[in-house]
Order: C-alpha cells, then structure tokens, then sequence
C-alpha cells in the first residue's frame, strides 16, 4: 500500500481545514465564520446570500435557526423525568399521585410555549427541512401529554404510571426530532 500514509495525512489536513473554516466535508456552510457569508455560492433563485447549493426553499438567517434551544432541552429534560417517574410507580405498583400529574401539566405548559414560539416563527417565514413534518410533530406534541392525562386521571391504576411514561417519551422523542428539523439547511 504505498502512500497510504500520505493519504492519510492529506485527508486530515483536508478535514481540519474545513473544520477551521466553518465548512463541513458535506459540502454545507455552517455560517460560523462572518467572513464565510460573502464567499458562499449563491443560488440563482435567490440573492440572499443564505441560500446555497442543496437549499429547497426560503430560509431564515442565521440568527434565528434554532427553535429557541434551551426551551427544547428543558422539555426534553423534564419529559425524561416524567418518563422515569411514570415507569417507577408501575414497578412499585402504584398509581401516579397529585404530584407527578401535576408534573405531566408542567411538561404539558412548557411544551404549549415552545410549538407557540415555533409557530410563531414559522408564521414570520421561517421555513424548516421538512415542513409538513415538523407541523405534523408540533400538533401531536401538545395534545399527547393531556391524553395522557387524562386517562391516568381517569384510570387510578399501576398501569396509569406506564401510560404517562409512553405520552412523556412520546414528548422526548418529538422534541428531539423538531431540533433536528429545524435546522435549516444553508
């Protein structure tokens, strides 16, 4: 195998380059770099300079690509509490108390304020990967934890425990998926 080593080494100067200069070896810009927003390759449809090779469609600039970052990790975090939680009183063979449904109604609030935040941007043009998708997740997100709760509260039993955890990881799950839809493509 000759020159495998000079390969090697070229294909690690290669991705430290382009890790250096905001580039990943995908062929997107992470639009970290300032200086990198001039340079990129324009689309013919548009002039924004946000809008490169692979785009589909209008995206938000750069300062607005998250959907609001810190509330998404705080449902994640709480709905993983609540799925420990819910999964602990069916082993212990008790149903959820006042406290852990006021829980799930806590997790249901902060996942109401995140899709109102979302829907908000996407009513200001903001247009994600997938946005039938990413609509679709934000409808069932909301209504999945009152189901949940509901039926708990209706049904006082060991099992209600497992179907706040099934609704909070539901929760978990989606939430993670809308992080990663929301990222625009640049």
């Amino acid at each position: 195998m000759s020159g495998s080593s000079d390969d090697l080494s070229a294909g690690v100067l290669v991705a430290w380059a382009a890790a250096n200069s905001g580039l990943s070896l995908g062929g997107h810009c992470s639009l970290l770099d300032a200086g990198l927003r001039t340079t990129l390759p324009r689309n013919s449809k548009s002039d924004s300079p946000f809008v490169g090779s692979g785009s589909v469609g209008r995206r938000a600039d750069p300062t607005s690509m998250s959907m609001i970052d810190a509330l998404a990790y705080v449902v994640i975090a709480l709905a993983a509490v609540a799925v420990i939680w819910g999964l602990v009183t069916a082993v212990i063979n008790r149903p959820p108390g006042k406290a852990q449904l006021l829980f799930a109604a806590g997790l249901e609030i902060v996942t109401v304020v995140q899709s109102i935040v979302a829907v908000g941007k996407l009513a200001a043009g903001f247009r994600p990967v997938e946005l039938a998708t990413t609509i679709g997740y934000l409808i069932v997100i909301v209504i999945l934890i009152p189901i949940a709760w509901f039926w708990a509260n209706a049904e006082r039993n060991r099992f209600s425990g497992v179907v706040l955890a099934v609704a909070a990881l539901g929760v978990l799950a989606m939430t993670l998926r809308l992080l990663v839809l929301w990222t625009p493509l640049a």
